[in-house]
């Protein structure tokens, strides 16, 4: 009985509220229709990916190669728990679509102690015995029963995880083929400018990789249009999907150069 009752308590302790749904952060804004229509949304079984939190590089490099094998990340999940599962995991990873999940955990201490639990206590008297009355004898049964309860105190030891997932959905084929932000401080001040978007990742054999498009190259200018910052880039960049011979005028270290891109059409 103990041991049912331990058992019954650490699941209780895991809850039955999915984590991996109840601590999901979006990446993806609702309203900016031109990131969602890169997506291709998975219909099938996700990939899982475990990795190790121990090191942020290998992390953030894993990360890297996720992009730049044209995949983008939708999400992620982040909490502390004694308990969570795979299933739960790939529920989540079909929630949102995702082809491939990276996911770890590590282990962060252990929880003990004793919980206390009331217990019913009934206990049934039996009663027997004899009466004499009125020149004769008798005699006589029964039974009476009295309810109550027992206080049982159960101790349990729980490890406990922190637990992570980032969940990547395929991009589209078509556009450009790059990620892109605001020039850091360092490569302002290397190009003398403040002006650009600067590319943080070339997408393997989309049109910014054919053309030879490189990491760190801040385009300032998209064939007629000047480009004051990634937001820019961003909003100016699909007037030119389809269009081949388009002049990139780039900073390179410095170095400012033109690169001609035929960029593919619009997602597919």
């Amino acid at each position: 009985m103990m041991r049912f009752l331990a058992v019954v308590f650490l699941g209780l302790l895991g809850g039955c509220v999915n984590p991996y749904a109840q601590f999901y952060t979006s990446t993806i804004d609702s309203s900016d229709h031109q990131s969602l229509q890169m997506l291709a949304l998975n219909n099938s079984e996700p990939t899982l990916v475990r990795v190790s939190f121990k090191d942020p590089k290998d992390l953030k490099a894993m990360s890297k190669r996720m992009y730049e094998d044209g995949f983008i990340m939708v999400g992620y999940s982040s909490f502390n728990a004694a308990n969570a599962s795979d299933a739960e995991l790939i529920e989540q990873a079909k929630a949102v679509k995702a082809h491939t999940v990276l996911y770890g955990l590590e282990y962060r201490n252990t929880d003990s102690g004793v919980m206390p639990m009331a217990l019913p206590n009934t206990q049934t008297t039996h009663h027997t015995g004899s009466l004499y009355g009125g020149g004769s004898y008798g005699s006589y049964s029964g039974m009476s029963t009295t309810y109550g309860t027992t206080t049982a105190y159960i101790p349990y030891s729980v490890n406990r995880y922190d637990y992570g997932a980032s969940y990547w959905v395929k991009r589209r084929e078509g556009g450009l083929g790059v990620s892109f932000d605001n020039p850091t401080a360092e490569v302002r001040s290397m190009n003398g400018t403040n002006k650009g978007a600067m590319i943080t990742t070339v997408i393997r054999g989309t049109s910014a990789y054919r053309a030879d498009l490189l990491e760190d190259d801040v385009v300032l200018r998209i064939g007629t249009d000047d480009i004051a910052d990634a937001k820019a880039m961003k909003d100016i960049l699909p007037k030119y999907y389809g269009k081949d011979g388009v002049a990139f005028e780039i900073i390179r270290k410095g170095t400012r150069i033109v690169k001609m891109v035929g960029i593919d059409e619009a997602y597919k």
